[in-house]
């Protein structure tokens, strides 16, 4: 009782339940908007989180992510382009169905499945956690040491067809997370002689610049959303979500794939859609072949997609393990505010893992309730213009990263990890196996000392630390027996100039990782100097092996000026910032480039700016606090 009235007491404050809704309200939006997607949104929100409390923090960041998966399928139903790559599934026949000009009934279907599959698998989180505790509370510090080892063996299932680019990708996110104060001797690491970097590199801005920035840049270069000539009427919803009460046997039998998958960390949830898709289609129950308006070949992905959440979770709270790339951005808001997952979590805070069961079921059934209202207006914000959008975003990102440290520090690892977002996005480096190495990193390093100086040796024998080595070995040998097929793709994969420029710097940055460690003592010098090792040896030999090869041309030099033009951009509101203060700055910032790119009508133009500035204002300096430095005019 004492769990479940704490429970009751805090997620039941103003704020808590405020950022529950904003959550789902701001998901709901970057969901509609095809090509910005869940992780852009959660990037916008992570510096938000570290002046919440974690009830809050949990709230906003679940209302989000729960939802995404929830509007995307308004523009892959009206105008056939997916908001995120978890609609796809939904395209052929939710599209088709739409031309047939039955959009509403394929919305309501898309809308119900959504939340019944969503709570679905918060039902079987909530069930999961009276069997997780037992069990997480037998393991000890060389059992999480295998988990977290464990976790970086997935990398292959981030990497696609490219894992040796996940490899090296999570190698440097260790590499990456390794700068600061070494936590057990306290020994400066990779500073540079600067005190900025003691506490590490920022999780906050590490992640927006790697996926909220990159994503900014690449919304300019396209210079549009999507194409948007095709409109629809959205009447008959609720003969959709009749359609999902009569197919209830596919939105159950859908979640629970969705669910059990979704435990197994670095499967994407387009996987599982087409899983899903798969099995619905072997399962033929009349109405019109799938791909042509099937409204089955709708209920059954979106009830996946969504279920998926809760099994995320799973793996996530128990063993610290990140269920997919959005489970990486929880993980960083627990360890902020100095929660570790797995027993301490499952023990100590249980009252936390079952506010989140309530935010994932409330955010589905409020966020359906929304959608199911505000379907026309929501379904305008596919028309949304990129030149309003880039410069609103970059006020909250630039601000956001700033609020960190109130350096330009700040400011430059923003820009250089935005360039380095970029770059992987543009080339097929997984950014998502970067952040699971900059997020195990540390607790790999940490796990394997503590297991060291507690038992010795013995850890080796722990029943666990057995079987990651068994997979690790049998990895090996198939990779051995494999190793024809593997080169053989290395060197059709590293043929581009960017990729062998890529390779290039993380060979110096792997030789100047292991040269600085070679400075520090024993134990701190232990773990960058094997990675580093690693980091070069891998890279190396990738790019001895695809050298031979012809490069292909100079692609994706069309990001450069993009690029350009977003770190002219910051700057310039950087610059009045100092000037004018963050809200006036970021008022004048939006009026100036929304005028420049978008070149809009007075009226809207000046909606916007003010909006922004006032948006700012109330954000970071009324309820955030953040004692910003006043502007050299006086304004603020």
């Amino acid at each position: 009782m004492d769990v479940f009235s704490a429970f009751l007491t805090d997620i039941s404050t103003p704020v808590t339940i405020g950022m529950l809704i904003a959550g789902v309200l701001i998901g709901l939006l970057v969901g509609a908007i095809p090509g910005v997607g869940g992780l852009f949104g959660m990037a916008l929100l992570l510096p938000l989180t570290n002046s919440l409390d974690i009830y809050a923090s949990m709230g906003l960041l679940i209302g989000l992510g729960s939802v995404v998966t929830t509007s995307d399928t308004l523009p892959a139903i009206l105008i056939g382009v997916p908001g995120t790559a978890a609609a796809i599934a939904s395209v052929d026949d939710g599209h088709s169905l739409a031309r047939q000009g039955q959009a509403g009934r394929a919305l309501g279907a898309s809308y119900s499945s959504s939340m019944l599959g969503g709570l679905f698998g918060a039902l079987v989180l909530a069930v999961s956690i009276p069997i997780l505790r037992p069990l997480v509370l037998t393991l000890r510090t060389p059992d999480f040491l295998a988990v977290s080892v464990l976790g970086l063996l997935f990398v292959a299932a981030v990497s696609g067809k490219a894992p040796l680019k996940g490899l090296l990708s999570a190698l440097l996110g260790i590499l990456v997370s390794m700068v600061g104060l070494d936590s057990l001797s306290g020994a400066q690491r990779f500073t540079l002689g600067n005190v900025y970097f003691w506490d590490g590199l920022s999780l906050t801005i590490v992640f927006v610049g790697l996926f909220g920035l990159a994503e900014l840049v690449e919304l300019l270069r396209r210079g549009t959303l999507a194409d948007l000539s095709v409109g629809q009427g959205t009447s008959r919803v609720l003969d959709g979500i009749r359609d999902t009460l009569r197919e209830w046997r596919l939105v159950f039998g859908s979640g629970a794939v969705g669910t059990i998958i979704g435990t197994i960390p670095g499967v994407g949830v387009t996987t599982i859609d087409w899983i899903v898709y798969g099995i619905a289609t072997r399962n033929r129950k009349g109405g019109p072949p799938y791909g042509e308006g099937n409204i089955r070949g709708v209920i059954a992905p979106e009830s996946a997609n969504n279920a998926k959440e809760g099994g995320n979770l799973i793996p996530t709270l128990a063993l610290g393990l990140p269920g997919s790339v959005s489970m990486a951005f929880v993980l960083a808001t627990l360890s902020s505010h100095g929660i570790a997952p797995g027993p301490k979590l499952l023990n100590e805070n249980l009252s936390l893992v079952y506010a989140i069961v309530v935010f994932i079921a409330v955010a589905n059934v409020v966020g359906t309730a929304v959608c199911l209202v505000l379907t026309r207006p929501l379904a305008r914000l596919a028309w949304a213009p990129v030149g309003y959008l880039v410069p609103i975003a970059l006020v909250f990102v630039v601000l956001g990263a700033f609020r960190e440290h109130l350096s330009l520090l700040d400011i430059a690892c923003l820009v250089v990890f935005g360039g380095l977002g970029l770059l992987m996005k543009t080339n097929g480096w997984p950014r998502a196996a970067f952040a699971i190495g900059f997020i195990l990193g540390p607790n790999i390093e940490r796990y394997y000392f503590l297991s060291s100086q507690l038992t010795g040796n013995e850890w080796l024998e722990r029943p666990t630390v057995l079987a990651v080595l068994a997979i690790i070995a049998f990895l090996a040998y198939r990779a051995w027996r494999r190793r024809k097929e593997i080169l053989g793709s290395v060197v059709r994969s590293a043929v581009s100039l960017p990729d062998r420029a890529f390779l290039l710097g993380l060979l110096a940055l792997g030789v100047w990782f292991f040269v600085s460690s070679r400075f520090l003592h024993y134990a701190p010098a232990l773990f960058p100097s094997i990675v580093s090792s690693l980091l070069v040896a891998v890279a190396g030999g990738y790019l001895a092996a695809g050298y031979r090869q012809p490069v292909v041309g100079l692609a994706n030099t069309r990001y450069l000026g993009p690029f350009a033009r977003v770190v002219i951009l910051i700057c310039v509101l950087v610059a009045l910032i100092y000037l004018l203060g963050p809200a006036v700055g970021a008022g004048i910032f939006a009026l100036g480039s929304i005028a420049w790119l978008a070149r809009p009508r007075l009226v809207p133009l000046l909606i916007a700016a003010v909006s922004s500035g006032v948006a700012s204002y109330l954000l970071f300096q009324v309820f955030q606090q953040v004692s910003w430095p006043r502007g050299l005019l006086g304004l603020g």
